[in-house]
């Protein structure tokens, strides 16, 4: 019975050992792998490009028979609209991105955070003005005597005003 308590526990720990020999195993390969670099390793230089494509694009040429399109360009450094979707005046992606806004609960959740954020400047605002507090308490006491006599009784009020 001591032999197969003794079994158990080993087969039990094997697992263990294994996972802490391969995770050895693969920081050792990281770590070699990482000395491949070398201690005098510089980052390549930006390559020198100032467009997307290797040569202009052309605006499309329809027929004598099709509509006019204007040539398209590339405006660099201009600003772009918020709402940028809305150049392609299209219903379905208005709606999409409208319903994506309002049901994005990460959206909400930081909208809500920052109405709590709101609401606990303003309450900070309070520590700035005088403080006023008033308190009352009254109590009824009757001290232990002996049977004889009668007993002593008094009411103590306590009136406060803090500022």
């Amino acid at each position: 019975m001591a032999m197969g308590k003794r079994a158990k526990r080993y087969d039990a720990a094997l697992p263990r050992r294994v996972l802490g020999i391969g995770t050895l195993g693969i920081t050792l390969g990281i770590s070699l792998a990482s000395c491949a670099v070398g201690p005098n390793f510089s980052s390549p230089p930006a390559p020198d490009v100032n467009r997307y494509t290797p040569e202009s694009l052309a605006s499309p040429r329809p027929g004598s028979a099709a509509p006019k399109v204007a040539s398209q360009h590339f405006v660099t450094g201009a600003d772009i609209s918020t709402r940028w979707w809305a150049a392609f005046r299209s219903r379905p992606l208005n709606e999409l991105i409208r319903l994506s806004v309002e049901r994005n609960p990460s959206l909400q959740a930081a909208e809500a955070a920052i109405r709590v954020a709101h609401f606990n400047a303003l309450a900070q605002r309070g520590l700035f003005l005088p403080q006023v507090g008033v308190n009352y308490t009254g109590n009824d006491q009757q001290l232990a005597t002996t049977p004889a006599q009668s007993p002593d009784r008094y009411t103590l009020h306590l009136s406060l005003i803090h500022i």
